[in-house]
């Protein structure tokens, strides 16, 4: 069979298996069907079965449920397919199932010409379970990791797909990258947008490799490292994002002569993630229409539209010889007006 030359800007999208098949004459001898986008794919079990280990259990199965129904079509037996095809675009399925049916065409020039698409393809051949074109792909994307902007792209994908080469040199490319030569700094890591989208796995083994290659760097490096290191009250407030811990005591002299609205000095402020100073606002003979009651509010610096984060305080009130008089607690959402 000869093969028709890798153009994917010639194919046909309403028409794309003379693309993928190789030969347009495969199609005659199609047992599987493909839906997606409106269009009926023909595709063969066997050669599926051989690429993909999902599908090889599904036409072990028939009939199958879910993911696959069989229907007439003339005088043959097919097997109609739409899951998980469909959770991908029509390009990506195309493509996969090319390299499915002419696998030579996995290699890095082809594979660099759909690179837009290549993440989808390789999600789907992740799904589908087919090792051969997850390893070309592998191979592909960790010969792409050559900065930090690559790294941060690809690892993601690496984490997902299992892909074993891309998420090493992507792991090995973010601690290069801040001990590099006699040039040391963390601004790139620290500074780098797409570190937020990284898994567990992957930060602690971005750390682990960092501080390995820390052991071996230059005095000076390891000072520069260490000045940009968070403190032990930021380490704190990272366990649990967005936490800001303070405790207030606010004396009132002749508490109850006072009339209106007090309001205290502001407290608070620190290095938490979410920092905002407060104040707290107290009615000694109540708000209106709370008469005969105590009225505390606390307040803080927050900006209407600003990012909420939920609070718990405790209010004590005791008396002149600091005997509780009423304590209570309460969760409330105010919001901080800055970021620290």
């Amino acid at each position: 069979m000869a093969a028709a030359a890798f153009d994917p800007a010639a194919v046909d999208w309403e028409d794309p298996a003379p693309f993928y098949l190789g030969d347009p004459g495969l199609a005659e001898l199609a047992d599987v069907t493909i839906k997606h986008s409106g269009l009926a794919l023909p595709a063969h079990s066997q050669l599926l079965a051989v690429q993909s280990s999902v599908l090889r259990d599904l036409f072990r199965s028939l009939p199958a449920e879910p993911g696959g129904k069989k229907r007439k079509r003339g005088e043959k037996e097919a097997l109609e397919l739409e899951t998980p095809f469909t959770s991908h675009t029509l390009q990506e399925v195309a493509f996969l199932l090319h390299f499915c049916y002419v696998f030579t065409d996995a290699a890095p020039s082809q594979l660099d010409a759909v690179s837009a698409h290549l993440p989808g393809i390789a999600r789907l051949a992740h799904s589908l379970n087919i090792p051969t074109l997850l390893a070309a792909i592998d191979a592909f994307a960790a010969g792409r990791i050559t900065d930090q902007q690559a790294a941060l792209a690809w690892l993601p994908l690496a984490e997902t797909c299992q892909l074993e080469a891309t998420w090493a040199q992507g792991i090995r490319t973010l601690a290069k990258h801040v001990v590099s030569g006699s040039v040391c700094s963390l601004n790139p890591l620290l500074d780098g947008e797409g570190m937020e989208h990284l898994g567990q796995k992957t930060l602690a083994s971005a750390l682990t490799a960092l501080a390995a290659a820390l052991r071996t760097s230059s005095d000076a490096c390891k000072e520069e490292v260490d000045g940009k290191l968070p403190s032990a009250a930021e380490l704190r407030s990272w366990q649990s994002p967005g936490v800001q811990r303070a405790s207030y005591t606010w004396r009132i002299p002749d508490f109850m002569q006072q009339r209106g609205r007090l309001v205290s000095p502001e407290f608070g402020s620190g290095q938490a993630a979410c920092s905002r100073k407060l104040r707290l606002a107290v009615h000694p003979h109540g708000q209106a229409g709370s008469a005969g009651h105590v009225s505390i509010f606390l307040t803080s610096d927050f900006v209407k539209g600003g990012p909420s984060m939920l609070t718990n305080f405790t209010v004590k009130l005791v008396d002149q010889t600091w005997r509780p008089r009423r304590t209570a607690t309460w969760w409330a959402a105010p919001r901080c007006s800055r970021w620290m």
